[in-house]
């Protein structure tokens, strides 16, 4: 069964064009997607004014916001898809070919229904036709395309990608392209792959002819390198990655100041200070449990087994010296 699906965005911006009779025998019968709901919630009439769609939503009907849906994507499912001829007797030539790009992005298994900016589309087209041609860009399209998958947040797929770009550099046997690996490290660690994040800074403790990093480079690499230690601790409670994310904040600052670098160091203040009150109220618990159990304390046997010696000597000096009374007896 064919199917046509547009996004909501879409379709609120397609309902201020058209008559709203129009908007009905068009709609009505449609499902909205909105991403939570198991099965569609099919359209059962749409209230114009004030902008809602009353829906299907099992044993009763739900009433959603034009902007709710928005987010969310509509769905006709019926024969000849109705709602696809009404939609592009609207469009432009422009908008058909965002439609063009948005479908060739979704045969690459890339979503769009949360892509806000029109030119980040194509752009995205772009870098996946590049990712699936194993294709290297030159570093300002590397710059674009970062900055691209850090708006649409898709950390994975950056991650994916960068991954690839990190092979075809190598691949080169040229020198090391360092921003590579730090837009690796940037996508892994926000996918919540820390050890791979981490492995992908490990460039800045490398000594090689083709390993050649600025100052700025050494304080953006170090900063996040600091970062995901952070993460690690948050995690594991591990002391000696703490030390180590304070020793990287510090060589961060040293090469270079910024605003990313200052807030790893107060992120860093609160675990210091979060474990030193940690550790403040074990020694008060250590303390008070030596007070009320001091024969449990190592620091108190040495004078507890002294009064016991004392106390020993003086019943031996009892026994062999027995009292007048005693003696008398």
């Amino acid at each position: 069964m064919s199917s046509f699906e547009i996004e909501g965005s879409e379709i609120i911006k397609w309902l201020k064009l058209v008559e709203p009779d129009f908007a009905n025998n068009i709609l009505i019968g449609c499902g909205i997607d909105d991403g939570v709901s198991e099965e569609l919630l099919c359209i059962l009439d749409i209230e114009h004014i004030p902008n809602y769609f009353v829906c299907d939503a099992g044993e009763q009907t739900k009433r959603i916001p034009f902007a709710a849906v928005r987010s969310s994507s509509v769905v006709d499912e019926r024969p000849g898809t109705p709602l696809k001829s009404a939609i592009e007797q609207y469009k432009t030539p422009v908008e058909k070919s965002l439609d063009t790009a948005k479908q060739q992005l979704k045969s690459l298994g890339v979503s769009t229904v949360r892509i806000s900016n029109r030119e980040d589309v194509f752009i995205l087209l772009e870098t996946m036709n590049d990712h699936e041609s194993e294709v290297l860009p030159i570093r300002f399209d590397r710059d674009v395309r970062y900055d691209v998958l850090k708006r649409t947040d898709m950390f994975r797929l950056g991650a994916e990608i960068c991954d690839r770009w990190r092979k075809l550099t190598l691949d080169n046997r040229g020198p090391v392209l360092v921003d590579v690996f730090i837009k690796l490290a940037f996508f892994l660690r926000h996918s919540g792959q820390l050890k791979k994040a981490l492995r992908a800074t490990q460039l800045i403790e490398l000594r090689s002819p083709v390993v050649k990093l600025s100052m700025g480079e050494k304080s953006v690499l170090a900063t996040i390198r600091s970062s995901i230690l952070l993460d690690l601790f948050e995690t594991n409670r591990d002391l000696e990655d703490l030390k180590q994310a304070r020793s990287y904040a510090g060589l961060a600052w040293a090469n270079g100041q910024s605003d990313e670098t200052n807030m790893v160091y107060q992120r860093l203040k609160k675990y210091e200070n979060l474990v030193k009150d940690e550790q403040a109220i074990i020694e008060r618990e250590n303390s008070m449990r030596r007070l009320t159990n001091p024969e449990d304390d190592d620091a108190f046997k040495p004078y507890l087994e002294a009064d016991k010696e004392k106390n020993e000597n003086m019943s031996e000096e009892k026994s062999e010296h027995p009292s007048s009374d005693e003696t008398n007896n």
